[in-house]
């Protein structure tokens, strides 16, 4: 039986991984996250919100391939879904009722889940290449501009619609959308034009 100090999820919990996103800055994010986080990365995905939970609430969402998606969905313990064009990987409470019936569920156990989901993570998708972890990456939103600024102008519409957004915030979207747009136009006249290399 593997010690709990060499469980992959125990070992990048002392890691101080600093990650940002489209709206953060990047900073340390909450250790209990950095095994999932740079296992996502290893895989080709883009982690963009991550939270260990308090202890409960763990999640992380990314952006990556389906097929990743329904791997870890398929593994148990994490329940994934679409959201925003993003998966949002959360831990599932089928399992913790299961487990607990019905009782709040203690930090205990959700270190414990999430040790026994980096070891299945681990003899599915190998080993954590840890020599190759870079501790500080910066955010690149895998999204085309369009799509970006296209989710940012969806998010508005909603917020104006609702009566929680001041018309100005709405309007500098629609700005921003154009903006993307018009130079979306100018690059793809730009290689219509271009001769033939």
């Amino acid at each position: 039986m593997t010690a709990v100090t060499d469980n992959p999820w125990d070992a990048c919990r002392k890691l101080k991984l600093i990650r940002g996103n489209h709206f953060y800055p990047p900073q340390v994010i909450d250790p209990g996250v950095n095994y999932f986080v740079l296992m996502l990365e290893q895989l080709g995905c883009t982690p963009i919100w991550s939270c260990e939970g308090h202890p409960e609430g763990f999640h992380v969402t990314f952006h990556g391939p389906e097929h990743i998606a329904r791997t870890i969905a398929a593994m148990g313990i994490f329940t994934l879904e679409l959201q925003d064009c993003c998966f949002c990987m959360t831990l599932d409470g089928r399992e913790i009722w299961k487990r607990r019936a019905g009782k709040p569920w203690p930090l205990r156990l959700r270190n414990a889940l999430l040790r026994v989901s980096s070891d299945h993570w681990t003899r599915h998708f190998g080993d954590l290449r840890l020599e190759q972890v870079h501790i500080k990456r910066d955010f690149v939103d895998p999204r085309p501009d369009t799509l970006v600024a296209l989710r940012r102008l969806i998010e508005e519409a909603k917020a104006f619609a609702n009566g929680d957004d001041e018309r100005w915030y709405f309007e500098e979207r629609i700005q921003d959308a154009e903006i993307v747009e018009a130079n979306a136009m100018r690059e793809k006249y730009a290689r219509a034009i271009s001769p033939a290399s």
